[in-house]
């Protein structure tokens, strides 16, 4: 979450591509996934996390540290960071004292992308993200009138108010969820 411009973000990746161990840890491949994702640079980011699918072991699927097997084995690091470039990078989603922001990346080869249960504020949400559309629906919510959510995007667009079991649809592009009370 380090301030940087999509310039200094690119070329860091760039440079550190270069660098890396291509038999280095599992971890590192998912990182660089979400960065590129960030950038909206989908070849890369999509390179970068197949590189993750070397590193699962037969016959149970199990992480090594390594794609050669060396390593630790049940290579939580490298599982985790393999969520973390579905969750983070496909979804966008970025935490913050004021939202939960999603700016979700679209490819061919994902057609639909569901993640539930999401809780922010004490709130309970699930996602769908399409090529098209994004698709928000509070399934609980915080007793706190003050935690009562709506999705914004710009200031040209109203804010979409989020109700229980009330999913709401909006193009796939950039957007803010946060309390009611809350300005962006």
């Amino acid at each position: 979450m380090f301030q940087m411009t999509p310039e200094q973000r690119r070329n860091d990746l760039l440079i550190y591509e270069l660098v890396t161990d291509h038999d280095g840890p599992a971890m590192t491949w998912s990182m660089f996934s979400v960065g590129f994702m960030e950038l909206k640079q989908i070849e890369a980011a999509q390179r970068q996390l197949k590189k993750c699918f070397a590193n699962i072991t037969e016959p149970f699927k199990i992480w090594t540290e390594c794609a050669d097997g060396s390593g630790a084995v049940n290579f939580l690091t490298g599982m985790g960071g393999f969520l973390q470039a579905i969750l983070f990078g496909y979804t966008g989603f970025r935490i913050n004292k004021q939202s939960l922001d999603l700016d979700p990346v679209a490819t061919d080869e994902i057609i639909k992308l569901q993640i539930t249960g999401v809780s922010y504020l004490g709130n309970k949400l699930n996602f769908t993200f399409t090529k098209l559309d994004t698709t928000v629906e509070l399934t609980s919510a915080d007793r706190n009138p003050k935690n009562s959510l709506v999705i914004s995007f710009d200031q040209l667009t109203p804010d979409l108010p989020l109700y229980i079991g009330k999913p709401v649809s909006f193009p796939t592009k950039a957007a803010h969820i946060h309390p009611k009370s809350t300005s962006i």
